[in-house]
C-alpha cells in the first residue's frame, strides 16, 4: 500500500483508541481526517471503512449522524461484495438505532446481521449481533429471547475462542437470570465467568 493509504489506517485506527477512550472530540477529529483522505484516494474499501469509524465515534454524541454514515458505508461495501463490512456496518446501526429509541428497527439490524454472518461463516460478527440483540430483548423484557440470544452469543465467540466476548455473553446471561428472580442460575453462570 501507498504512504496515502497507510495514513488512512493510521488515522482510523487513532481514531477507534479515542472512541474507546471515550475521548469523542478527537476521536470525531480523527475518523473526519480519515475519511477525507480515503474520500480524496476515491478507494471504495478505505471509504466505507472510513465512514464506519467515524459513525463509530459520533455514536454517542450524535446517533442519527452515526446512522447516515453507517448507512453509507454499508453502501459502499455492499457495492464491492465485502459480507464482514456490511455486517459490521448492520450492528453498528443497530447500535445507533437503539440509542434513538426505535427498538423494532435496531432488532432488524441486528436479525439482518446474524443472518449474513451466519451465511458468510463470520461467527464472531454473528455472536457479536446476537449479544447486541440480547441486551436489546433484556431491555424490552422478551427474557427467553433474549436468553437464546446469549446462548447463541457465547457459542459463537467459544467457536472463535474470543473469551472477552464469550465472557460478556455468559455474564449477561447471568444478569438475566438474576432479573428474573433465578438466584442458583445466576449463581452457576457468574462462577462460570469467573472460572
Amino acid at each position: 500500500i501507498g504512504a496515502r493509504e497507510e495514513s488512512v489506517f493510521i488515522l482510523a485506527s487513532i481514531a477507534d483508541a479515542h472512541t474507546r477512550l471515550s475521548q469523542r472530540a478527537d476521536a470525531e477529529r480523527e475518523a473526519r481526517a480519515a475519511t477525507a483522505e480515503a474520500e480524496q484516494l476515491g478507494d471504495d474499501l478505505l471509504i466505507a471503512d472510513a465512514r464506519l469509524r467515524l459513525g463509530a465515534a459520533l455514536l454517542e454524541v450524535s446517533p442519527t449522524e452515526s446512522l447516515d454514515e453507517f448507512d453509507v458505508a454499508r453502501e459502499r461495501f455492499d457495492a464491492r461484495g465485502n459480507r464482514h463490512g456490511v455486517i459490521r456496518c448492520l450492528v453498528n446501526s443497530g447500535i445507533a438505532q437503539a440509542r434513538r429509541g426505535m427498538a423494532g428497527a435496531a432488532q432488524k439490524s441486528y436479525e439482518v446481521a446474524q443472518r449474513a454472518a451466519e451465511e458468510a461463516n463470520i461467527p464472531d460478527l454473528g455472536g457479536l449481533a446476537s449479544l447486541n440483540l440480547g441486551v436489546l430483548f433484556q431491555k424490552t423484557g422478551n427474557f427467553d429471547r433474549a436468553h437464546a440470544s446469549y446462548v447463541y452469543a457465547e457459542r459463537m465467540f467459544a467457536k472463535v475462542h474470543n473469551d472477552g466476548r464469550r465472557l460478556a455473553a455468559l455474564y449477561n446471561s447471568a444478569n438475566l437470570s438474576l432479573e428474573q428472580g433465578d438466584a442458583v442460575a445466576a449463581h452457576d453462570l457468574y462462577e462460570r465467568v469467573h472460572t
